[in-house]
């Protein structure tokens, strides 16, 4: 029967079908043992109900102040916090410990604990520092130092989880994502700016290569609805031509490629219909008369 029923409830039941058998008639004593494991088994269950309720409760307020749900780092360390403080209060008041004891205990087992899993013990002092400071939210889109760009999916104790746009899963320990540069991409605003560049001809006018580029980025939906406008900059001087570069937003990462690859399109069709071509890299051949040459070598 338990099976279809949550924990917390399933153990709520036993706890209470042990009471009643404790309480039932005085044919039924119970021993010392039995009394003790009961009472040990109703602090658990105490235990676990309220750190179901105060996750329910954190994550229910983190959700409607960031509009999204809360790392499950933050969850689970709460979890612990009541875990500890709980067994700690069973053993000071059902098994006579002292507090001093208690507490000495607990602090000697969680120094053992942590010299044993330091890396781990890192990893959740880091994963809590990133959790207060917030530099990336569960969706965002970040590039870490070595280059991999990835989608937050999940923020745990140990490590962040990133999915790539090809759908590949990146774990990341906290420790080491702490030491890294990243670049969210959806922070402070979701939308962000993008450079291509390009090389086109001495001949044609600036000003109508700023225009083409620009309205190219226009002629997009996507990158037109972004509140901030495309801009071209000559950035250097080619053998062959003037290099151009295209400064255009795009309204998110997500849609990057595809964003991309139609304001492509667009300045292709804009060139074809302006009749711009791509200047090729140019070659000077010189011709002279080699003939005093080849006199001069024969007579030595």
């Amino acid at each position: 029967m338990f099976t279809i029923l949550s924990p917390p409830f399933a153990l709520l039941l036993i706890s209470a079908a042990l009471s009643g058998l404790s309480t039932y008639g005085e044919g039924l004593p119970l021993s010392n043992e039995a009394a003790l494991a009961l009472t040990a088994m109703l602090w658990l269950t105490g235990a676990l109900l309220a750190s179901r309720a105060l996750t329910f409760f954190v994550s229910r307020r983190f959700k409607r102040q960031t509009g999204s749900p809360p790392p499950s780092l933050l969850t689970d360390l709460l979890s612990g916090l009541i875990w500890l403080g709980t067994l700690t209060s069973l053993s000071v008041v059902e098994f006579n410990v002292s507090p001093s004891a208690a507490v000495a205990t607990s602090g000697v087992l969680i120094a053992v604990i942590g010299f044993a899993v330091r890396s781990l013990v890192a990893d959740l002092l880091y994963g809590v520092t990133m959790a207060i400071e917030r530099p990336f939210e569960i969706g965002d889109w970040v590039r870490l130092a070595d280059g991999s760009i990835g989608q937050v999916e999940e923020m745990t104790w140990r490590a962040v989880k990133l999915v790539s746009a090809d759908n590949v899963k990146i774990v990341v320990p906290n420790a080491k994502l702490a030491m890294e540069e990243i670049v969210n991409f959806e922070q402070p605003e979701p939308y962000w700016r993008k450079r291509e560049k390009l090389v086109l001809g001495y001949e044609v006018p600036p000003r109508q290569v700023a225009d083409l580029l620009a309205a190219a980025v226009q002629e997009v939906p996507e990158s037109a609805g972004v509140p901030m406008q495309p801009e071209a900059r000559i950035v250097g001087y080619e053998e062959h031509g003037i290099e151009w570069e295209l400064r255009f937003w795009l309204p998110d990462f997500e849609r990057n490629s595809e964003i991309s690859q139609k304001i492509h399109e667009a300045i292709l069709r804009n060139m074809r219909f302006a009749g711009i071509r791509v200047p090729r890299p140019r070659e000077e051949v010189f011709i002279a008369e080699l003939e005093s040459e080849r006199a001069s070598d024969r007579m030595v």
